[in-house]
């Protein structure tokens, strides 16, 4: 048997190795293990960009690729969002890898970012005037923005796909409340504010439109996510109470109509509201589980597979977006507060990373 000042010598040799070991034993235990594993990932790898980005759990940043996160962001530690002077904030794009953050252009407070894949769309002001950009990324074009057209309701963008549609041409075809997805002629009908009917799915090939009765229409966040791990559409349930001991529940819709859907296990990350994506160990969920007056509790970015959890991130999420691969994680998340101020960062989580 070695002595013990020999392992402590080696465990302080090798430090890094251990901590990605026990990341790994941890996953294990909450994967084999009983129905409710609470497991602290303190010691979990996991890169800082830097940069502050946005609160609030409207996305403001997402994945170009399995390398490139691109993100609205300051680089300085806190963001004062009542200035509202262009130039407060960037868009840029960090490449965790390489450890590189690249400044794309100047943004005002009131700007906003899409991303579908490489297309992206967002807003600069120059002049009291607003414009957009839009196409592949590296490539955009750029036109002023037409407001009154916004205001009379004959454009909108999509917030699946990104791109611009006139919402009065669709209903006829494609119902009241019409979405365009990723692909073209490829529709969601969300029903009638009076949710009598399921929502209906349209195929980009044209074909008759799909009920999707194995969605309760009352009971999910009718705007999904597009995965682009799973290539499938992600409804979110609508959470009516929250506590430890209640599921979450979402559905996939997969672009022949199928429709899955998936119980996440209860647990202490589900006292508090909640979100998940899919990843390919299983799923990446932000929980708000605070210990109000008493600091982030169960608050935090997790991974849930059968079996349990696993906390990747302590403290309070403002979004997390999953990479096309399904390994890495990116997520806003406030670890502390300086001065009050609410201090989300851009961080990243590779979960498919050696001895995970």
């Amino acid at each position: 048997m070695m002595p013990i000042y020999k392992l402590l010598a080696y465990t302080r040799l090798c430090a890094s190795a251990l901590r990605v070991a026990f990341i790994a034993l941890v996953a294990a235990v909450c994967h084999l293990g009983a129905a409710t594993c609470f497991a602290s990932a303190a010691t979990a790898v996991a890169k800082d960009s830097g940069w502050a980005t946005r609160a609030g759990l409207r996305s403001h940043f997402s994945w170009l690729d399995n390398q490139r996160i691109i993100f609205v962001g300051a680089e300085h530690q806190t963001i004062d969002e009542g200035e509202g002077k262009a130039g407060i904030y960037q868009l840029a794009v960090w490449n965790p890898l390489a450890g590189t953050v690249s400044r794309v252009a100047e943004l005002s407070a009131r700007s906003s970012l899409c991303v579908a894949g490489s297309y992206v769309r967002y807003q600069i002001e120059r002049d009291g005037v607003w414009f957009v950009r839009y196409g592949e990324f590296g490539h955009t074009n750029e036109a002023e923005l037409d407001v009154q057209a916004f205001r009379d309701g004959i454009l909108a963008v999509s917030p699946v796909s990104c791109r611009e549609y006139n919402p009065k041409l669709l209903r006829k075809r494609y119902g009241n409340w019409s979405l365009p997805l990723t692909e073209p002629g490829e529709y969601l009908d969300k029903t009638a504010g009076d949710y009598a009917q399921p929502m209906r799915y349209f195929p980009s090939d044209g074909s008759d439109a799909i009920a999707l009765t194995g969605i309760p229409t009352r009971a999910v966040d009718r705007t999904p996510r597009y995965s682009y791990f799973k290539q499938a559409y992600v409804f979110q349930e609508i959470r009516r109470q929250s506590g430890s001991n209640i599921p979450h529940r979402v559905w996939l819709l997969t672009k022949d109509g199928n429709v899955e859907e998936i119980t996440l296990p209860a647990g202490p990350w589900m006292a508090g509201s909640v979100g998940a994506m899919p990843a390919r160990s299983g799923w990446v969920m932000w929980s708000h589980a605070l210990d109000v007056g008493r600091g982030h509790g169960a608050a935090g970015i997790y991974l849930l597979r059968q079996g349990g959890a696993v906390r990747l991130m302590t403290g309070y999420p403002h979004g997390l977006a999953v990479s096309p691969d399904g390994c890495k994680v990116a997520a806003s998340i406030e670890t502390e507060r300086v001065a009050r101020v609410s201090q989300p960062r851009l961080w990243m989580v590779d979960m498919c990373s050696k001895g995970n």
